[in-house]
């Protein structure tokens, strides 16, 4: 996707109704700010930083709003999710039966549309 001043100002209001939809982390006393970046060489796609308080969506390659707005739901829900058990979870189930991203992607998928701009 290019990444044009109107997309960026669409992503970045999509993310402010994210963060009123879904509300605080009581595990962060902060909420993050979003970075959007456009780089066809990063091997991720989303992210949440807890160290730089961000996540992080990398438009590069991405081809439809949905996406976008789903990863933006899924980071967000990590924001939400008690980082201790996600880290539990990881090691003993690895990442694709992580119960954390199973919750992460079901609520993307759910909600993404509740987000998407007509």
């Amino acid at each position: 996707m290019r990444l044009t001043y109107d997309k960026l100002k669409e992503i970045k209001e999509i993310w402010e109704d994210v963060k009123w939809h879904y509300g605080k982390s009581r595990y962060y006393p902060w909420v993050p700010t979003l970075v959007v970046i456009h780089d066809t060489q990063a091997t991720t796609f989303a992210e949440f930083c807890t160290e730089e308080r961000e996540v992080i969506t990398n438009v590069a390659g991405v081809e439809s709003m949905k996406k976008i707005i789903q990863s933006i739901i899924h980071e967000y829900v990590h924001y939400l999710q008690h980082p201790g058990w996600y880290t539990r979870y990881e090691q003993d189930y690895g990442y694709t039966k992580n119960p954390y991203e199973i919750e992460a992607n079901e609520i993307a998928e759910r909600d993404w549309k509740l987000f998407e701009q007509k």
